[in-house]
């Protein structure tokens, strides 16, 4: 608590970056027609759902929940029928409130909506856990993972290795500073030069190199 006291009073933030959070699915390499059909099933099961408690407000339910202060709602159904068989999710579980362990449970706002999906759709849930989002990328593109998300940004680049569903939340970012730099901030340009610490693998890392040339990057697996 004295560490997040600390944090506020010394940090501020600014708007930086938007991106959509998605979950990824439909490896388009090293499958045979059989698992690509799978894959491609899957990606489309998805985005039906995705719809379906957009429409619903099921996601805003969830919102309030995840991204809400009362520890008592957090509560995942991790039942399912497993009529459908096993589903492999790969997932970076080091994001609160999006995917993250407490008390040994696999928690939060992207964690919740696997299951609410693998209930629906009568799947049993498997995590592959990655270390970071280029991990957990690879593992989709290698067939280890059906699919995957938790904090996942669409690019180029990640397309290549497969497909992604509709994204189910917009994510605005920022940028923490201290209070003394903020006074010289006016726009994103004025940024350049500074030290940044971003997550290994993430799309932040990315903007952060092609954007900021003067400043050093520095990536951390969490």
């Amino acid at each position: 608590m004295k560490i997040k006291k600390l944090l506020k009073t010394l940090l501020i933030s600014i708007p930086f970056l938007a991106s959509c959070l998605t979950l990824s699915a439909c490896n388009n390499s090293n499958k045979n027609n059989d698992a690509k059909l799978r894959s491609f099933e899957l990606c489309e099961q998805l985005n039906t759902f995705i719809r379906d408690i957009k429409s619903d407000g099921t996601i805003e339910e969830m919102e309030d929940i995840w991204f809400g202060k009362d520890e008592t709602k957090k509560v995942i159904d991790y039942s399912s029928s497993g009529e459908n068989g096993t589903i492999t999710f790969g997932s970076v579980l080091s994001f609160e409130p999006m995917g993250y362990i407490s008390g040994g449970k696999k928690m939060g706002f992207s964690t919740d909506l696997v299951y609410r999906f693998a209930k629906k759709y009568g799947y049993n849930v498997q995590f592959f856990d990655s270390v970071s989002h280029a991990t957990c990328v690879t593992a989709v593109a290698s067939g280890r993972a059906d699919f995957g998300g938790t904090c996942m940004s669409i690019t180029d680049e990640r397309r290549q290795s497969g497909c992604f569903s509709d994204p189910y939340y917009k994510n605005e970012v920022v940028v923490l500073i201290t209070k003394d730099t903020a006074n010289s901030i006016e726009s994103l340009d004025d940024l350049n030069g500074l030290d940044f610490g971003v997550a290994s693998g993430s799309t932040y890392s990315v903007y952060c190199n092609e954007r900021m040339p003067y400043s050093r990057v520095l990536e951390y697996n969490t």
